[in-house]
């Protein structure tokens, strides 16, 4: 760990303004889709992003064909999703709670 104490470590918003980052980002995306691809060729299936139902029916079909943990390699399993398509295997994210600020619905003068 002693040559990991002098990277700087930065955070900030919109950090694709940065061209290594944006860059970075590109590359990041295009491998994934790229990974998709192969993967649901050697699957014999299309593997789609996001949650939409045919997301949702090809995780299924996969689960009925390799079993519910081959999901596992595929998903994000701590998403809601996993838990609706296999539940007894993948448990239910804990309930989101309101990350918006209070605010007061009273004018005052």
């Amino acid at each position: 760990m002693r040559h990991g104490r002098k990277i700087v470590l930065e955070q900030r918003p919109r950090a694709e303004s940065d061209v290594a980052v944006a860059a970075a980002s590109i590359l990041a995306r295009e491998g994934f889709i790229n990974w998709l691809e192969r993967k649901g060729k050697e699957l014999g299936m299309r593997l789609g992003r996001g949650v939409s139902q045919g997301v949702k029916e090809t995780a299924k079909k996969l689960i009925e064909t390799n079993g519910p943990k081959a999901l596992r390699e595929m998903a994000k399993v701590h998403f809601r999703t996993a838990h609706e398509i296999a539940p007894e295997h993948y448990v239910a994210p804990p309930a989101r709670e309101d990350w918006r600020p209070r605010t007061s619905s009273k004018v005052t003068n």
